[in-house]
């Protein structure tokens, strides 16, 4: 348990500590965003999000990769969401600079006490910290036929990222499904989809 904390907290430091640096560079970010192309053109067919849906992004940080290629593929609002004051406020710069001020809207705040019911597509990202806590809140407060896709990390890489537990797998028994990424990342394998019903 201490070492999945320690390695958890680590990964996602390094992580947010990256990103911060990375948004100063519009080349950078357009290699991180590179990064994450094909990963999400996998989930944006496989929650089949749609130019009309209202997408949150949960843990978008100061590069909210996802948020942008899930504009760049479909018109879907996307709104974003995070923990981090600071990653906000640089997401929020980048994507004024990018011209999609628009169609993303960057907000600070928790997974565990955003309301979840007037989004069609709700993405909770890999580096997320509680993830049950995260997934219980939307589970419980999601509209029925909302998409939730989770990014799993690979099986040598669990103990470095906080996890699901059998418990939430077990509330959603019936309407999940893992699905294959089909594309190289090294530290995600799967990517949870789950219907609510």
């Amino acid at each position: 348990m201490g070492i999945s904390w320690v390695g958890g907290s680590m990964i996602i430091t390094w992580t947010s500590w990256m990103e911060k640096r990375i948004s100063f560079s519009q080349t950078l970010i357009n290699l991180y965003n590179k990064y994450y192309k094909r990963l999400v053109e996998n989930e944006v067919g496989i929650a089949d999000i749609r130019d009309e849906d209202r997408v949150l992004c949960i843990g978008g940080g100061s590069v909210p990769c996802t948020a942008l290629q899930i504009a760049r593929l479909t018109k879907a609002k996307v709104y974003v969401l995070d923990v981090d004051e600071e990653a906000v406020n640089r997401a929020r710069e980048i994507v004024e600079k990018l011209g999609l001020k628009d169609r993303i809207t960057v907000i600070w705040g928790s997974g565990e006490v955003v309301d979840p019911s007037d989004y069609d597509v709700i993405h909770v990202a890999l580096q997320v910290k509680s993830k049950n806590a995260v997934l219980e809140h939307i589970l419980k407060n999601s509209k029925r036929g909302a998409r939730i896709i989770v990014r799993k990390p690979k099986k040598r890489r669990r103990r470095f990222y906080s996890n699901i537990s059998s418990r939430i797998l077990n509330l959603c028994k019936g309407y999940c499904k893992n699905y294959n990424l089909n594309c190289y990342n090294p530290n995600m394998g799967e990517v949870l989809l789950m219907v609510k019903n």
